[in-house]
């Protein structure tokens, strides 16, 4: 090395460079910057930008980033053509150094020079890691390359920047369309991420229609559909995923069909997913259910993992497990149920006896008449336990010691019924001897054989055997028994006999049965038709027994007697006796519920509600029947926090689904609910209710501005729905969404469809009459219109004004105000903003300004805070213009400016009112703002154009050029206007050089545009320019040929002659 320094010290400085760039090409880095460095210092040395270069470079090869930054920065200032490596090591060297604003600033200023792509991206990440998202959404978006490109959106989207994200997501889209799917995707997560998951379903229906969709989007919006349970649009979106081989889908299509009840198609899906995915534990349970739900064979172990939605669900798998006696998953799934149910407990009862454990299915049965007043199958549930009670409790070594004691057949038999639960075995004996005990007890094991096998002709060798031994020992002790016995056999029959029930009450008026027969016999009574007989009997036991076991019971019966005879006055009087004083036992639930009833239909709402309510607190579980009506009492009253009380007394995991459900619909139907309402409504689908969640989500939605997926979910309700009402009110909605979106005609396709089904609907009548009205249909509206003016109670006028805005859009002013005139003496439209405000403007269009302004300004003073407010400022400085009054006019127009509709068009106003008042920096300021707000090309190269206007009125040419230069690559429309106005900007410094320059702008815009009006002007414009610049015979050729062209007597034909003769 010191030898090569040696030959440096003694050359001259052209040799030492060659020398040094040498040594650079060699690897000797260090003696080259030493040289480099040196050489630098010599004063007009001519390779400086190349010395500096090879510096910069050397340093770089050194990891000495401070000189390589200096002198490569410095190369790139200073040489006419940069070396293109000089700006990557530039970026690389700032950021060793940890100077980051350094590298972005270097790397933005020279944008024609390429650092590589790992050059970049490592610029982009140091970003990313200072947070500086803005640039380096700058330095990602010069990458050209898809994947770093999408990197670039993953990170916006991870910082939350989705104000920097969607134009980077439409620029990354438009240059690389095979990445479309992917990007769409990053859309949809970026709403997500923004907790705007509803947006990004409506970005998804907006894109058409699943099929058309690629698979990866295909399957990102399936799954955010199936998140909001709109199971019925994930299906569609996954099977579109699925059958383009987007494999991932299959599964939650598969989970999806499940859900719905579709186990054909989620066996199917399950079949091909099982090919090409591994499956979850709550995958394999789902398709273990559909599995058994189909009859095939199915995953025991799975399915014990499942969960059910509905009890009739539940209902199915446990009737299929059963029959296909897997009675250990069977018992699983019953002893993991989340239900509470009066049938939950019976098929525990059911299930205990069936697996030989009676005691246990006793206290099932004992449990279920209980807490299951209502149930239409107490009788038969009564009979199970009655068999179990009468034929599994039986103490077989006790019989025997019994037995081989016993000496007569009468005692055998006996033991045979009692302990031994024998009943043939007994009759074996019984019917051999003739005595009370024998025939007593051979009856009653008839009767047990009866009750177990129900053939009749066991009851009929009862009744034998009881009558044998009424006839034949009249006397004895057991003849009370035996007429008892005797009539609950004939209660039997359908004839109803009452013999043996008057044999037994001459017999024993006082008898241990004589009030329960008392009682029964009034039953009888009344099954025959004979009211009055029965009401004495009733009323008889109740007065003379007033300790009665059965006074409860009677007083039931005579309230429902009173029910039957519409005396609801007395009904209730008995029955709230019955709730002061019956312990809580069948006859009181009864009770409860009848008097609920009574108060309902008497119009004491919240007493009936309180009385529901109760039933469920008691009882812990109440019939879809009772909860329906206490739900259709909770929003009759808007008594919402009942549902509270409701969800705390039922525990059943279907009904606590429910109840969340509509508390959340509570909110919507209150019109007090949030979009996180919103959305906590639509992730609470109950799975029986379908038409009620899409009914109530749409209205959610819609009360939110989510109108597009508002209206989707009613147009499903109104397809697939089988609530009619709820359907119709969907329907109806689904007008509302149609005359708001400007569809008048399918309005009234759909409003026609509700009239027919419900011609005095006036609602639905007066909303035709509206969509009529709106799509032109004049003659059938105002026909419609006569109709609900007569079937409305109301005054209809106020719909006359829907013709009067159709009239005035089609130009038609005159009919517009014939139909006003005819109005003016309806008092009720004096205070109806529409009225005044068409009254205005039809005397606008007509001409009659101070008409105008006077109804406006009326406006203005009785609505203040109407809607229309913005438009009737906009109207009124439009008028105020039309006279002159620009005070007034820019006012009115500052007015305007919060509609977001009319804010455009008020700026572009105030800016000319301005530059017609000559306050120029206020056009300025005005046009500039729009240019700001505006994202339209095309609207942003008029605005130059106008700014360039205003700065030439203003005597500010070089501004004025500077923005026509603006607008020039924007304005295609208009090009014309503006190159006139270009040139005209130049024309304006009257001097050569910019004159020629106007002339050749002027004969430009007419070689492009010849007939247009400024294509006209411009050529007569370039004649005088020619003038100007003293070239004469240039000016007479183009006035000449003007007046060849447009005549002499055309205006511009006699400014040309005009032209010609001061020429001469």
């Amino acid at each position: 090395m010191f030898s090569v320094l040696l030959v440096f010290l003694f050359s001259t400085p052209r040799e030492d460079f060659d020398q040094a760039v040498e040594a650079y090409r060699n690897g000797l880095y260090g003696p080259a910057l030493y040289a480099m460095e040196q050489l630098l210092l010599e004063p007009g040395f001519e390779a400086q930008d190349s010395a500096l270069l090879i510096a910069g470079q050397s340093a770089f090869a050194l990891s000495r980033y401070d000189k390589a930054l200096r002198y490569l920065e410095r190369h790139l200032a200073e040489s006419s053509d940069p070396d293109p490596y000089a700006l990557e090591r530039c970026v690389i060297s700032s950021l060793e150094l940890g100077q980051l604003a350094k590298s972005y600033e270097l790397f933005m200023k020279y944008p024609r020079l390429e650092p590589a792509k790992d050059v970049k991206l490592r610029l982009a990440m140091k970003l990313e890691e200072a947070k500086e998202y803005e640039r380096a959404r700058d330095v990602y978006m010069t990458i050209d390359d898809p994947d770093l490109r999408l990197m670039g959106a993953k990170m916006l989207l991870a910082a939350g920047r989705q104000d920097l994200l969607r134009p980077y997501l439409a620029d990354l889209e438009k240059t690389y369309p095979q990445v479309a799917a992917t990007v769409a995707s990053l859309q949809i997560d970026a709403t997500l991420a923004r907790a705007d998951s509803l947006s990004s379903m409506e970005a998804g229906l907006a894109m058409g229609e699943p099929s058309t969709i690629n698979p990866a989007q295909a399957y990102a919006l399936g799954k955010l559909f199936e998140s909001f349970s709109l199971y019925e649009d994930a299906v569609e979106y996954f099977e579109s995923a699925s059958k383009q081989h987007y494999y991932d889908a299959l599964l939650p299509l598969a989970s999806s069909y499940s859900l719905l009840g579709n186990t054909p198609k989620a066996l199917k899906a399950y079949d091909d997913a099982r090919k090409k995915l591994s499956f979850t534990q709550s995958d394999r349970a789902l398709e273990a259910k559909a599995r058994i739900l189909s009859g095939l064979e199915y995953d025991a172990r799975a399915l014990t993992d499942a969960s059910f939605k509905t009890w009739d669900e539940f209902e199915k798998v446990l009737d299929a497990l059963s029959e296909k006696k897997d009675f250990q998953t069977y018992d699983r799934l019953l002893s993991l149920s989340k239900f509470e149910r009066v049938e939950d407990i019976l098929r525990r009862a059911r299930f205990a006896n069936s697996r030989g454990l009676p005691k246990e299915a006793l206290d099932y049965y004992s449990d279920f008449l209980k807490r299951a007043p209502y149930s239409v199958n107490r009788s038969e549930v009564q009979r199970e336990a009655d068999i179990i009670k009468y034929f599994e409790f039986k103490d077989a070594d006790a019989a025997l010691k019994k037995l081989v004691r016993a000496t007569t057949s009468s005692e055998k038999g006996k033991i045979l019924f009692e302990d031994a639960k024998d009943y043939e075995g007994a009759i074996s004996f019984l019917d051999t001897v003739a005595t009370p005990q024998a025939f007593y007890y051979s009856a009653l094991s008839y009767e047990r054989l009866y009750l177990k096998d129900g053939k009749v002709r066991l009851l009929d060798k009862a009744r034998e055997r009881y009558e044998n031994l009424y006839w034949q020992f009249p006397e004895d002790a057991l003849v009370e028994d035996a007429l008892y016995r005797l009539f609950l056999i004939e209660l039997r029959d359908p004839l109803k006999k009452m013999e043996r029930a008057l044999n037994y009450l001459d017999h024993f008026p006082e008898g241990r049965y004589s009030d329960e027969i008392r009682f029964l016999l009034g039953g009888v009574q009344l099954s025959l038709g004979d009211t009055v007989a029965a009401r004495s009997e009733w009323e008889n036991l109740y007065l003379t027994k007033p300790k009665s076991s059965y006074n409860l019971p009677v007083l039931y019966e005579l309230a429902e007697l009173a029910l039957l005879e519409a005396d609801t006055s007395d009904a209730s009087a008995k029955f709230n006796l019955i709730l002061s004083i019956s312990p809580h036992d069948t006859v009181y639930y009864l009770a409860l519920k009848n008097l609920a009833e009574i108060e309902e239909s008497r119009g004491r709402n919240l007493e009936a509600l309180s009385l529901y309510r109760n039933m469920a607190v008691e009882l812990g579980v109440i019939p879809r029947d009772i909860w329906h009506k206490a739900l259709g009492l909770i929003f009759k009253l808007r008594q919402y926090n009942e549902l509270d009380e409701f969800a705390r007394a039922l525990e059943d995991s279907e009904y606590q689904d429910e109840i969340s459900f509509w508390i959340k619909v509570a909110k919507v139907e209150s019109q007090l609910a949030k979009v996180d309402d919103v959305k906590s409504l639509m992730h609470q689908r109950p799975a029986a209710l379908k038409d009620p969640y899409l009914y109530w989500s749409g209205v959610g939605l819609s009360l939110v501005d989510h109108n597009r997926l508002g209206r989707h979910l009613l147009e499903r309700l109104v397809s697939e729905g089988r609530d009619s009402s709820l359907v119709s009110k969907a329907d109806f909605l689904v007008a509302q969404h149609q005359l708001a979106g400007g569809e008048d005609s399918n309005a009234v396709a759909t409003l026609r469809k509700l009239y027919a089904a419900n011609p005095t609907d006036t609602l639905v009548l007066s909303k035709l009459v509206t969509a009529l009205y709106r799509s032109g249909e004049l003659k059938e509206a105002d026909s419609l219109w006569m109709r609900l003016d007569l079937l409305s109670p109301g005054d209809q006028s106020a719909l006359l004004l829907e013709k009067v805005g159709y009239l005035l859009n089609a130009g038609s002013v005159d009919e517009a105000d014939k139909v006003l005139s005819s109005l003016s003496n309806v008092r009720s439209l004096m205070r109806n903003e529409n009225y005044i405000y068409y009254k205005g403007l039809t005397a606008a269009k007509a001409g009659r300004q101070e008409e105008a302004l006077e109804n406006f300004k009326a406006f203005l003073e009785a609505f203040p805070r109407s809607q229309l407010v913005p438009a009737v400022h906009f109207k009124l400085g439009t008028l105020f213009y039309m006279i002159q009054e620009l005070d007034s006019a820019a006012l009115h127009y500052s007015d305007a400016l919060a509609d977001p509709d009319l804010r455009s068009s008020a700026l572009r106003n105030l800016a000319v009112i301005a530059r017609n008042k000559e306050e120029y920096n206020k056009a300025f300021e005005y046009f500039e703002t729009l240019v700001n707000e505006s994202s339209s090309p095309e609207e942003r190269g008029d605005l130059y154009t106008e700014l360039g206007i205003t700065a030439y009125n203003a005597y500010k040419f070089s501004q004025a050029v500077t923005y026509f230069e603006k607008a020039t690559p924007l304005v295609t429309k208009d090009r014309a206007r503006l190159l006139y106005w270009t040139a005209r900007s130049y024309a304006a410094f009257a001097d050569p050089e910019h004159t020629e320059k106007a002339v050749s702008l002027f004969l430009k815009c007419h070689d492009e545009f010849p007939q247009d009006q400024w294509g006209l002007e411009s050529w007569f414009q370039a004649g005088s320019g020619y003038v100007q610049l003293e070239r004469l015979e240039d000016a007479r050729v183009i006035f000449e040929a003007i007046i060849a062209s447009r005549g002499i007597n055309d205006p511009f034909g006699m400014r040309a002659q005009e032209a010609l003769d001061e020429l001469k």
